[in-house]
């Protein structure tokens, strides 16, 4: 019985020791938020989409109104400037940094002109 109740304090204490150090190198998660040219709930889609199939994003989320698309992202696979080139390569500014004039010419016509889109912003 005595042997038993050392195997598991053993155990115990080889989980605790485990899993500080597992807390210890997880990486933490990340958040930026970037200004986007977005200017409809189909630009929101579209940015949200492309950024959560990204590996490493955990979170997208626009606001439409205030055009910032809050992204939680994993610094070990990709840095911010990373993300925001995936807001570009989807066809809407990033920031300071212009779109991607191709990807731009394949979106919907009222994600070029806000004059056209259906939505009330």
């Amino acid at each position: 019985m005595k042997d038993i109740a050392k195997l598991f304090l053993g155990a115990f204490i080889g989980i605790a020791i485990l899993s500080s150090f597992v807390a210890i190198t997880v990486p933490k998660d990340k958040v930026v938020n970037i200004k986007t040219s977005a200017v409809c709930n189909m630009c929101k889609n579209k940015i949200e989409k492309a950024l959560k199939s990204t590996l490493g994003i955990s979170e997208a989320l626009l606001n439409v109104k205030s055009k910032e698309v809050k992204v939680k992202y994993n610094p070990d696979l990709l840095s911010a400037d990373q993300v925001r080139l995936v807001v570009i390569n989807s066809g809407y500014n990033a920031d300071e940094h212009a779109r991607n004039p191709e990807a731009f010419a394949k979106l919907p016509e009222c994600c070029k002109d806000k004059s056209l889109c259906k939505e009330k912003n």
